[in-house]
């Protein structure tokens, strides 16, 4: 069957997310076309096409636990603070399947999918042409997926052709608590500074298996500036590869 349309139809005067999920159980979302989602007011709650989170203003309070499944999505065209498609904030537990995440956009950080102390995992998705920080400015990181003091699994996941105002043009991870990439392909991100394809900061353990990161463009700014890393960078994390292709 198609997909069923949620438009919230919001904007910059008018904001509001499409689906907005606050310390729940048993909750299923599936066969939607997910758009005009626009929240930038609430922060780092602030998820444009789906919100996943606990509702307060303390980053380094308690996690809960959630079994949410999201299948059979299309997630496009929304806008917010951090997270423009998909925002996870201190839920642990979440399944994405089958789901595509494209043309969203954030101000702050994971033009696509944010996660502040989340873990979830995700499985046969496209992740493509996201973007963050509409121009390059410190600190806009994550054009297609940003982890922050996160963690989870993916795997047959695809991330192309997303951008970033600063570094991470198709993932950061900050302070990861373990991630695994399998069958993952990561191909024509851009950033303008650091790790177009993938940038790791001081996150452990993290698993490249069977992943595939080619293609990716450090772009620089317009002053020349230009940082390292096309494919990968690195700090303070212990990375393990298996037939993996650079």
């Amino acid at each position: 069957p198609e997909n069923t349309i949620l438009d919230a139809e919001g904007t910059f005067f008018n904001q509001r997310g499409v689906i907005r999920i606050e310390s729940s159980e048993n909750v299923m979302v599936t066969n939607f076309t997910i758009t005009g989602g626009y929240d930038q007011d609430n922060g780092c709650h602030a998820g444009g096409g789906i919100s996943l989170i606990v509702p307060d203003n303390d980053p380094i309070g308690d996690v809960e636990i959630s079994d949410a499944i999201f299948e059979n999505l299309i997630i496009e065209d929304n806008f917010g603070y951090a997270g423009g498609g998909i925002n996870i904030y201190k839920v642990q537990g979440p399944t994405f399947q089958n789901i595509e995440v494209r043309n969203n956009k954030s101000a702050y950080m994971g033009g696509g999918v944010f996660l502040q102390k989340g873990i979830a995992t995700f499985k046969q998705m496209l992740i493509s042409q996201n973007e963050n920080g509409v121009s390059a400015a410190p600190g806009r990181q994550g054009g297609g997926m940003m982890f922050a003091y996160s963690g989870g699994d993916l795997e047959n996941v695809v991330i192309d052709g997303n951008r970033t105002g600063d570094s991470g043009g198709g993932i950061w991870i900050n302070n990861g608590i373990g991630l695994t990439l399998n069958k993952v392909t990561i191909t024509n991100n851009t950033s303008t500074y650091n790790g177009a394809g993938i940038v790791f900061m001081q996150s452990e353990p993290v698993m490249l298996v069977n992943t595939t990161i080619a293609n990716n463009l450090l772009a620089g700014d317009e002053n020349g500036n230009i940082g390292q890393g096309d494919a990968l960078w690195s700090m303070f994390t212990n990375v393990f590869v298996a037939n993996t292709i650079f």
